[in-house]
């Protein structure tokens, strides 16, 4: 796991959670949540509790499992030093320096 993979999921998340307070969840908003979970967060017992109970609790009350959700990842992501930011803007900024993609002669 990358340094980028619990905070990645948890803006994944959180965007959800506040589409969900607005009751404007759609169905590809479902299946990037699952797959930031799968992707960035799948070992997280925790997560995939939350994750589950919001796939399941929103069919009958939206906005309070966007809430439900938005608390959760609030409490999760709390032992993540505020100084993280940094360090998971580097490693982007690593990652674009190094694609494959700069290296196309037609891009040049």
């Amino acid at each position: 796991m990358t340094c980028i993979s619990r905070p990645a999921f948890g803006l994944a998340a959180n965007a959800v959670a506040l589409k969900a307070i607005h009751s404007e969840v759609r169905q590809r908003d479902y299946i990037n949540l699952a797959e930031m979970l799968l992707t960035h967060a799948g070992a997280d017992e925790r997560a995939r509790q939350a994750t589950l109970a919001f796939i399941r609790d929103s069919r009958h009350d939206m906005p309070t499992a966007g809430k439900a959700l938005q608390e959760f990842v609030l409490e999760w992501s709390s032992d993540i030093d505020p100084r993280r930011p940094s360090e998971v803007l580097a490693e982007l900024d690593l990652e674009a320096k190094t694609a494959p993609w700069r290296e196309r002669a037609d891009l040049q």
